[in-house]
């Protein structure tokens, strides 16, 4: 690991070290509820943006997490983001989450593995409703098109919930060739790594302006 930051309660994003002087970002998201404040969506959606965008180039990317967000069924018109094998409901139109997850999708070509592999519909959607017990897909995970090669397999395990979360884990499997850094090795950006969380202040900064109006 070169380095680590954490936004707030909602964002986490870290930086890795692979053969071949490539490098991989993973940023790590919990999204407010489509029914939200478009004022807080704004802002969370402003700290992934944030954090890829000050991703060098040529870093591969991962961004997961509940994003409480459904992208609709129009796959053929969401610019390779999404695939066929999705669960949607019959939701042509994504929420208004969808819409701010493809926009961030776009921006950084991503592509959301979870819609592009076919399973059984159990192995699709993870999260239950309480009053109508329909499942639903909620959660994500984006990968930038150049890692896409090393994605074998993206789906939910039902059988698998994780600490006081409703929603059951989806899963990736991924084939990464990362290695450890020596231990004096220098780190990215040259700053050393500790056990502490770290917040970047050029990220915490563009926040501020957002949530100032400016």
């Amino acid at each position: 690991m070169l380095s680590f930051s954490q936004l707030g309660p909602r964002l986490l994003s870290a930086r890795f070290q692979a053969k071949a002087r490539q490098h991989l970002t993973v940023v790590m998201a919990y999204a407010p509820t489509d029914v939200g404040e478009d004022a807080a969506k704004d802002v969370f959606y402003l700290m992934p943006f944030a954090c890829l965008k000050e991703a060098p180039a040529s870093d591969k990317l991962i961004v997961l997490g509940d994003f409480n967000a459904e992208l609709g069924s129009v796959w053929q018109e969401q610019g390779g983001v999404t695939s066929k094998f999705h669960l949607h409901r019959g939701a042509t139109e994504p929420s208004d989450n969808g819409a701010r997850l493809l926009d961030l999708a776009t921006s950084f070509h991503l592509r959301a593995a979870n819609t592009f592999f076919k399973h059984h519909r159990a192995h699709l959607a993870m999260w239950q409703h309480a009053a109508t017990k329909r499942w639903y897909v909620k959660d994500y995970i984006l990968v930038s098109g150049s890692a896409m090669w090393g994605v074998s397999d993206c789906r939910v395990f039902r059988s698998v919930h994780h600490g006081p979360s409703d929603h059951c884990l989806l899963g990736v499997s991924l084939q990464l060739h990362l290695k450890a850094l020596k231990r004096d090795a220098p780190t990215h950006r040259g700053e050393p790594l500790t056990g502490r969380e770290a917040t970047t202040p050029s990220i915490i900064r563009k926040i501020e302006k957002v949530q100032r109006g400016e």
